[in-house]
C-alpha cells in the first residue's frame, strides 16, 4: 500500500489543497477526515508496533519511533475529504532548543522559556552548529524523507495549519 491508495481523486484532493494554500476554494471547503479502520491490513514489521512502550523522549527525539507511528496510522486510518498521512514530528519546540532552552517530555513536548531573574539581564542566547539539539534536528529532518515519503507527507516543522509540502508526492 502507498499513498495513493488511500487517497481517494488524488487530483481533487491536491487542487483543493492548492487552492487552500492560496487562500481560496477550488470547489468546495476542505474537510479532514481521520477514523480507524474497522478491519487494518498491518505490515508484519509494524504489528506489534503500538504494544510496545515508548518513553515521552523517545516519542519526541526518536525518529524511527516518529516514522514507525505515522506508518502504523497509515495503515490503521482511514483517510477522508482532504485528510492526508502526515508524519508530523512537533519538533517546533526544538528550535527553542537550539537557543538554550530546557526540554520537557510527557503527554507533550514542550521547552521551558528564557526567563530574566529579578534584577538580572536575560541569558545569552546563542546557536551554533555543532549544538546537540540541531544535529539531532538535522540527523531526524534527513532521514524521515528516506524512510517515509513513500508512504506519507513530511509536515513542515510545527506546521499544523497549512502543512502543505514543497512538493506532492
Amino acid at each position: 500500500m502507498n499513498f495513493y491508495d488511500v487517497i481517494e481523486d488524488w487530483d481533487k484532493v491536491k487542487k483543493r489543497w492548492e487552492a487552500w494554500w492560496n487562500c481560496d476554494i477550488y470547489d468546495r471547503p476542505l474537510i479532514k477526515v481521520a477514523a480507524p479502520k474497522k478491519n487494518p491490513v498491518i505490515p508484519p514489521e509494524l504489528a506489534d508496533f503500538m504494544k510496545r512502550e515508548a518513553d515521552p523522549k523517545q516519542r519526541y527525539t526518536d525518529p524511527d519511533y516518529m516514522i514507525n507511528k505515522a506508518l502504523y496510522e497509515f495503515h490503521t486510518t482511514y483517510y477522508g475529504g482532504e485528510s492526508v498521512p502526515m508524519l508530523n514530528h512537533s519538533w517546533s519546540v526544538g528550535h527553542a532548543l537550539t537557543l538554550g532552552c530546557e526540554p520537557h517530555y510527557g503527554s507533550t513536548f514542550w521547552a521551558e522559556p528564557l526567563i530574566a531573574k529579578e534584577g538580572k539581564k536575560y541569558p545569552e542566547i546563542s546557536f551554533g552548529e555543532n549544538n546537540p539539539w540541531w544535529q539531532l534536528i538535522q540527523s531526524n529532518t534527513r532521514k524521515s524523507p528516506r524512510q517515509a515519503s513513500k508512504d506519507i507527507m513530511l509536515c513542515p516543522c510545527g506546521a499544523t495549519k497549512r502543512a502543505i509540502p514543497s512538493r506532492w508526492p
